[in-house]
């Protein structure tokens, strides 16, 4: 295996930042039409609550009111992954998380402001219900993110080294065309899926060259490992809070 570093082999441009775009539009196109039926069409069993409400509480809601008011946030809510990825596009590593952010924000907020239009029999039920699914939602995104965050577990094997955890990925020794130790990380320009938590880096990612790269990165600097494989275009990255940590692997990988 050389230790050359040689140019980064080049990605299919422009399909994946498509693929995303068309994704992000199907999104913001079905939040807006779903607001659009609700507020000028009347949709309003199109609403979660009203749909399941017995009908002798319907009767006592303003539904006109809900239905305009619950309408008009899904038309304002439906720009925000349109803002995400526009932030992203222009180089903020967070833009698609700012996008999704607002997103999440404002359908809480909707949801706590709707109770106004139900009975006040049914507010503090439905308050309860509107808290619970919020707390839901923030304990399973901060699961998520403490989950990706942790340090992958690289375990060498016979024909093959395995990257454990979020990302993970198994790698046969026959298929690494390069094998090097760089003393800096390479410019990045954005991160197509993945994490970014300070120093730490995992996931999809895209180098300023264009080049595709997936990272296992616990530093913000070198060394790091670049393994280029034969059978994909996206090389992988790999570094350790500790910088021994990450020679001591690399002289590994070389003897395997």
């Amino acid at each position: 295996m050389s230790s050359h570093l040689n140019t980064l082999r080049q990605p299919e441009k422009g399909r994946d930042g498509l693929t995303e775009l068309i994704i992000t539009l199907i999104v913001c196109a079905l939040l807006f039409f779903t607001g659009v039926l609700i507020k000028y069409f009347k949709a309003y069993n199109l609403i979660a609550g009203y749909n399941t409400a017995p009908r002798e509480v319907k009767e006592q809601i303003d539904a006109k009111g809900l239905g305009d008011f619950t309408g008009r946030q899904l038309m304002i809510a439906a720009f925000t992954p349109l803002l995400g990825y526009g932030l992203k596009r222009t180089g903020l590593v967070w833009g698609m998380e700012v996008g999704i952010g607002l997103l999440i924000l404002i359908i809480i907020y909707t949801g706590i402001k709707a109770q106004e239009f139900n009975p006040p029999d049914a507010k503090n039920s439905s308050a309860k219900i509107s808290i619970l699914i919020t707390l839901i939602i923030i304990i399973a995104v901060g699961a998520g993110i403490a989950w990706t965050a942790m340090p992958p577990a690289i375990n060498l094997e016979n024909e093959q080294f395995t990257i454990s955890g979020a990302y993970g990925v198994s790698i046969k020794y026959s298929d690494i065309e390069e094998l090097n130790l760089t003393p800096e990380i390479p410019a990045l320009s954005m991160r197509t899926n993945g994490l970014g938590l300070g120093p730490i880096l995992k996931g999809h990612f895209q180098l300023e060259d264009k080049s595709k790269a997936l990272l296992f990165l616990r530093s913000a600097s070198g060394p790091v490992l670049i393994i280029k494989r034969q059978t994909k275009a996206e090389m992988i990255m790999i570094n350790c809070k500790d910088p021994a940590e990450t020679r001591l692997l690399y002289h590994s990988l070389n003897k395997a």
